[in-house]
């Protein structure tokens, strides 16, 4: 049933699971004692997702099992809900006092930061002609992680040999993969790897809507913003090299521009070195460097606010109604859950029309 999120009766609940690491469907028990802590996402960093915990007395842990939240909502009338948020590993948990005053700060991290800390021992060798989606299927086997890829993923063919240096991360190596393909490389709330194809937030539908105006609404308090551009470059700057062999290509932000060195004052670079160039050409360094500068001149304006619960994954569209009336597309590139009060502290660019 679809639940309206703007009702004041609702009573939400958190439970946190204990699961094998190794197998993060088998559930061992409980975690007891949980006084709170925060879900956080992110769009743009690289793990995804993240949560804090604290427990009071006696909590149960085993030493070695991941955490599932799952999160209950109710009313007068029994369960409506019963929803996985998160399932992480635990990196870190600092306590203080002994036996039933003792209080633990839990720290877990998702998968992804599992595949992060994780590195290839010796040369990671892809072949030309290598499938990506095969590439991203045997690096998740060969650390035992379980990974889903929709359908809606792009495939792609290496064109020549890739070879990734010994010590890479295999988080590194997937997102490298991904952004040859053009897909996208997340994490779920049971802790399964995702691959999809990559969107233009500016290009996607809407999520959910949230508005300033009227009574009970899913919007707390009042709506900020920040200036956009002000970290944009005047310039940046590809290297490619190839063996012993490099080519470099610039591209600079237009006369006039606010970027530009003459209206700011001072000129901000950008560099980026690349690994695998096509064609190896200062041409084809000079238009990437134009792409580059393009999207960081095209930087959107960004918002934030709190929000009643609702079930939401960073890079959902909202479709936000001002107290002016206004209304735009909002993608979420930031989020807070206190799991507390049950509220989000969101952080959102775009500002697309509705």
């Amino acid at each position: 049933m679809a639940i309206d999120w703007t009702r004041g009766d609702l009573r939400h609940g958190l439970t946190v699971l204990q699961v094998d690491p190794t197998d993060l469907t088998d559930v061992r028990g409980e975690l007891r004692g949980v006084t709170g802590g925060k879900l956080d996402l992110q769009y743009y960093g690289d793990t995804r997702m993240g949560a804090k915990l604290e427990t009071a007395g006696l909590h149960g842990w085993d030493g070695s099992a991941a955490l599932r939240l799952v999160h209950t909502v109710s009313d007068h009338t029994g369960m409506l809900l019963v929803e996985p948020l998160f399932t992480g590993f635990v990196t870190e948990a600092g306590w203080e006092g002994e036996g039933d005053a003792r209080k633990v700060s839990w720290t877990l991290n998702s998968t992804l930061h599992a595949m992060e800390a994780a590195r290839s021992g010796w040369p990671y060798s892809v072949a030309a002609g290598a499938k990506a989606l095969d590439v991203i299927a045997q690096v998740c086997a060969s650390l035992d992680r379980p990974c889903r890829i929709d359908q809606s993923a792009h495939e792609y063919l290496f064109s020549s040999n890739k070879v990734y240096e010994a010590g890479s991360a295999y988080a590194s190596i997937l997102f490298d993969v991904c952004d040859r393909s053009e897909n996208r490389m997340s994490v779920d709330a049971e802790g399964v790897v995702t691959f999809s194809a990559y969107e233009l937030p500016a290009s996607r539908g809407v999520d959910y809507d949230a508005s300033e105006l009227g009574g009970r609404g899913t919007v707390i308090g009042p709506v900020s913003g920040d200036a956009m551009g002000l970290d944009a470059p005047a310039r940046v700057v590809v290297r490619a090299e190839d063996g012993d062999k490099s080519v470099t290509g610039e591209a600079l932000a237009p006369d006039g521009s606010p970027s530009s060195a003459k209206v700011r004052g001072f000129r901000n670079d950008r560099f980026e070195s690349v690994s695998d160039l096509t064609p190896f050409t200062t041409d084809a360094a000079r238009a990437l460097a134009q792409r580059y500068l393009d999207a960081d001149l095209s930087e959107v304006p960004s918002i934030s606010h709190k929000m009643m619960y609702r079930p939401l994954r960073e890079g959902a569209i909202e479709r936000l109604t001002m107290s002016d009336g206004s209304t735009a597309r909002w993608m979420v590139s930031g989020a807070s859950l206190d799991l507390a009060t049950w509220t989000w502290d969101l952080d959102l660019k775009g500002g697309w029309d509705a």
